[in-house]
């Protein structure tokens, strides 16, 4: 079975008298976390095909108006007053903003929304690890293990504010794993495999550290590649400092191919590590 299939989870595991064993009792409630990111990251990629289809067919009537020697297009446009005011634009131009949209603007918005579907994913992830397991607490952002005599200090407005034992260990965790996202791409691969217990494939993370490091370009800057994103991609930098980085329908295709890769292997490595984990079953049975 492809990774990819849009299995609802309630249908992954089917009792059969066949079957040799008892599937691991975390199973299914991992394949339902990760049908979410999956579906939702399905849809984007239909939200896109279907918007640059309804661009093409707004491309050709504005072509047929710019061929009947029409020059303007005029609509209406909210004013700092909230009321409306009137805009006007050349055909001409018009027509440069839709080609614009249609190689590359649309699949630009389409890639941030799907990096940040996976992002989610992964700190949900390595939050339900931490509060399985709360000694990985000791793990700072940077990957690193504290020494078994370091002193490890918290607010005691935090301690008095918290409702139980457990929602304090889990509003640290959730703030670990924020501050981990924020890390270089090294640092945040070794946090990660210390707090799965397992790494992902070099070849998909190397891919998906260019992914993130080309959205960080277009959501921060111009689209023109800078002395961060060559740090960050390396080897698979596809610019050199100052020139644009191109983001068409073919990479928009090998990035959602990137994601799926990445969504299945956290998946995976946490059924084989903790399939069986009572500890993890606990967290999951009662997060919402």
């Amino acid at each position: 079975m492809h990774a990819d299939i849009e299995q609802a989870p309630e249908k992954l595991i089917m009792p059969n008298k066949s079957m040799p064993k008892k599937a691991p009792r975390n199973n299914a409630l991992f394949a339902a976390q990760r049908y979410v990111p999956l579906r939702k990251l399905n849809d984007i990629f239909i939200e896109s095909q279907l918007a640059v289809q309804g661009l093409k067919t707004i491309r050709a009537d504005f072509a047929a108006r710019q061929a009947k020697k029409q020059t303007r297009y005029r609509l209406l446009a909210p004013s700092i007053k909230a009321e409306p005011v009137g805009l006007s634009r050349n055909i001409s131009t018009i027509i440069e903003l839709v080609d614009a949209r249609i190689s590359s603007k649309e699949y630009v918005q389409s890639l941030v929304f799907s990096i940040a579907l996976i992002e989610d994913y992964i700190s949900t992830c390595l939050t339900l690890i931490i509060r399985a397991y709360p000694q990985k607490l000791l793990t700072s952002a940077k990957g690193k293990q504290a020494a078994e005599d370091e002193i490890k200090t918290i607010m005691l407005k935090d301690v008095i504010e918290a409702k139980s034992i457990g929602d304090l260990i889990s509003d640290k965790a959730e703030k670990r794993v924020r501050d981990a996202l924020y890390a270089t791409p090294t640092q945040l691969k070794g946090y990660m495999a210390s707090i799965f217990g397992f790494a992902i494939k070099d070849d998909i993370w190397g891919k998906y550290v260019e992914l993130k490091a080309t959205r960080d370009i277009y959501v921060h800057g111009d689209g023109r590649a800078n002395d961060i994103y060559v740090g960050k991609a390396g080897a698979l930098a596809r610019a050199k400092r100052g020139d644009m980085l191109p983001i068409d329908s073919a990479y928009f295709n090998d990035s959602i191919v990137c994601l799926k890769n990445v969504l299945t292997d956290v998946y995976r490595g946490l059924k084989s590590k903790y399939g069986d984990s009572a500890e993890v079953h606990k967290i999951l049975k009662t997060t919402p």
